[in-house]
């Protein structure tokens, strides 16, 4: 939901970002005439190219995908973006996720995937890079989650917040990305 951090000014570059990925999905997704085109865009681990690790880290295989992404972005990144200003939040985005993608190539070659073609993408690598700085700098903060608690036996649901600590949350992001590759 949010961190308890104070947000200088507007979140421009997490907006900008939350926007290019659900547009392109969007676009993807359900738009006839780009429909099946996702893999010119992802990034082919046989042959490689620099263009393709950009386009890659706006698209997303489904919804889950883009949506677990885009709430961590949303809600890491304005406190960061607010610290250490919205031209070095694109860099780092960018950056952590391009190299993200190229790990996962070597990764794919070590594990002797790379005979077959493998398409990777979406932006797990570009909001681990923001996670990882938002750790480093703000790892102390706390941060509002949403949860749902429901008594089976009575019926009975509540929704509430709870507060982590900041290092507690990224560390589940973690726990999720090694859930999700296995």
């Amino acid at each position: 939901i949010g961190t308890e951090l104070s947000v200088r000014r507007f979140p421009t570059a997490v907006l900008s970002l939350v926007v290019m990925n659900l547009g392109y999905f969007l676009l993807f997704r359900y738009s006839p005439a780009h429909a099946g085109k996702i893999g010119a865009l992802a990034l082919d681990t046989q042959h490689p190219t620099l263009l393709n690790a950009f386009t890659a880290c706006f698209l997303h295989g489904g919804w889950v995908h883009l949506l677990g992404n885009m709430i961590f972005l949303v809600t890491f990144g304005p406190a960061l973006e607010s610290r250490i200003t919205g031209a070095r939040f694109l860099i780092l985005y960018l950056a952590c996720g391009i190299g993200g993608m190229l790990i996962q190539v070597e990764a794919n070659a070590l594990a002797g995937f790379g005979r077959s073609p493998t398409f990777v993408l979406g932006a797990s690598g570009a909001v681990s890079g923001v996670l990882g700085l938002f750790a480093i700098r703000c790892g102390f903060a706390r941060v509002r989650v949403a949860h749902v608690t429901m008594a089976l036996v009575q019926g009975q649901s509540r929704v509430g917040t709870v507060r982590l600590n900041g290092a507690v949350t990224v560390t589940g992001w973690i726990l999720l990305q090694i859930a999700y590759a296995a």
